[in-house]
This record gives C-alpha cells, structure tokens and sequence, in this order.
C-alpha cells in the first residue's frame, strides 16, 4: 500500500481507496489499474540542494547530464516515469531530504521503467538502515546523538550525579529529550 494525493482535494490517501475518504472523489476509475505511476515534482523548498539532487536523477536514474536541474526547476515537471508503488515511499524520502516534495500520479503509458529493480535494492537497504536507527522514546525522531563523556563529566560537576546528562546516554535534536 502506498499513499497517493487525491486528485480533487490534494489530500494524501491509500491507493487502494474506492474513494477519497476527505471529499469523497471517485477513485476507482481514476487510480491506475497497472500499479504504474509517474514521478511529478510538487513542491520546492526555500533552499533546496539543486546539484545533490540533479546529482541523484543522472547517476542513478541516468537521467542525460544536465537534464537533471532543468527537471527540478519547475513544479509539475514529470521527474521519472513507470514508477512502481513499492518504490514511492523511497522516492518520496530520498528527494524530500534533497528539498523537494514529490507526488505520484497514475501513469498514462504501459511503461515501466527498468530502474524499479534498482529503486527497490535502495529501499530495502534505506529500510535496514532506518529500523537499526536510533529512535528517539517521546517524539521518534532519528535525528539523535550521543552525550560526549565530556558533556556528562560537565553536567555531574555542575549539577551533581543527579543530573540528567550525567545519566543519559542519548540526547534527540529534535525535542531535546535526553535517555
């Protein structure tokens, strides 16, 4: 299953949905009996990182050198063609970290695009990678970091073993919560 935007509303969905469940479009005729979609540019960041990404379409996706930034600087560009549903969420990762906001859409042609093999070996390795992460207990984050044995060594001194540096192990970036 893989979650697609609906074509009335926007809104992200199952593609497996007989309709939309937010306004209630049709999605039977319209959801792409193949399983084929394409790769559509959404959304640009304020600061996005043109040449990793551009860098990312030729090399991998062997995209003509060059093609790559002219393809990531209008929104609604089609990006890739003959996507399959597994590898949407991959795609959608890998390019919203580069800055840029993907969408799927049902494709019109039968073709497929012989990369989706590729797509998947990188999925599966960014899935392996993601569950041996370090996830942060209150918010999830991944993004979390070990406490220096100097900061622990600063944090006893100054506020005595009870203090929670001292104690912890973790701290995340993102909530600032320390385990």
């Amino acid at each position: 299953m893989a979650l697609i935007n609906c074509p009335e509303c926007g809104k992200e969905i199952s593609d497996k949905s007989k309709q939309c469940i937010h306004c209630g479009f049709p999605l039977e005729s319209y959801v792409s009996n193949s399983g084929i979609y394409d790769m559509v540019l959404k959304t640009i960041s304020a600061n996005p990182k043109r040449g990793c990404a551009s860098d990312f379409l030729e090399d991998v996706f062997k995209v003509e050198k060059g093609q790559g930034c002219t393809l990531l600087s209008t929104q609604g560009n089609i990006i890739l063609q003959g996507i399959e549903v597994e590898s949407m969420e991959y795609l959608k990762h890998s390019f919203g970290q580069l800055g840029y906001e993907m969408d799927f859409v049902p494709s019109d042609s039968d073709y497929i695009n012989p990369l989706n093999t590729k797509i998947a070996e990188l999925d599966k390795r960014w899935r392996e990678r993601q569950k041996k992460a370090i996830k942060c207990p209150t918010c999830g984050s991944t993004n979390t970091q070990k406490i220096s044995t100097t900061s622990k060594v600063i944090g006893a001194a100054t506020f005595g073993l009870l203090s929670k540096t001292a104690r912890s192990q973790f701290k995340c970036n993102h909530c600032g919560y320390k385990w």
